[in-house]
């Protein structure tokens, strides 16, 4: 931790060193080192990136080159990341506004079905449906069970032929 010194007291060079390290924060990425182990990188990720890093290039200015170069990649990224969602946030008011009016047109249809159908099942023109009543209900459904085709109707053929 940093102390702060009175107005006229002497600092050393460590005090100032601690200052300026203080100051750049991380070495990797710029952010506060907060609570972190390490004197230079916010997190273990952060050193070890910087060491391998400085490993491969040989110099400290080097690796600052590399990272300003990272930095601008990721920046472009970002970048281009904030159109994309932008172009997909008006794409989809778009298409909310399409399927509002598809759903406000087919409507009227919906409702006509219904009152077909309606009249359908009145006149007694659609299949029976099945009684809530549990015992009446198997009953109807093995009456109206698929036993297979009808007499009078072929049957599929079991195996087809290779001409």
């Amino acid at each position: 931790m940093i102390e702060v010194r009175n107005k006229g007291e002497r600092m050393d060079n460590v005090d100032i060193i601690e200052r300026i390290d203080h100051a750049i924060g991380c070495h990797y990425c710029g952010g506060p080192l907060g609570d972190s182990p390490s004197e230079d990188f916010c997190t273990y990720g952060h050193q070890r990136r910087w060491n391998d890093l400085y490993r491969r290039l040989g110099s400290v200015e080097a690796v600052a080159e590399e990272l300003r170069e990272e930095q601008r990649r990721h920046r472009e990224a970002a970048e281009h990341a904030a159109a994309m969602q932008r172009k997909i946030t008006a794409t989809m008011s778009e298409l909310e506004t399409a399927f509002g009016r598809i759903i406000a047109a087919f409507r009227p249809f919906a409702l006509a079905a219904a009152t077909t159908s309606q009249v359908l099942a009145e006149a007694g023109l659609l299949p029976d449906r099945a009684p809530e009543d549990p015992a009446r209900r198997a009953l109807w459904l093995r009456r109206h069970r698929n036993t297979g085709p009808k007499p009078g109707r072929p049957r599929p053929p079991r195996t087809l032929n290779r001409r």
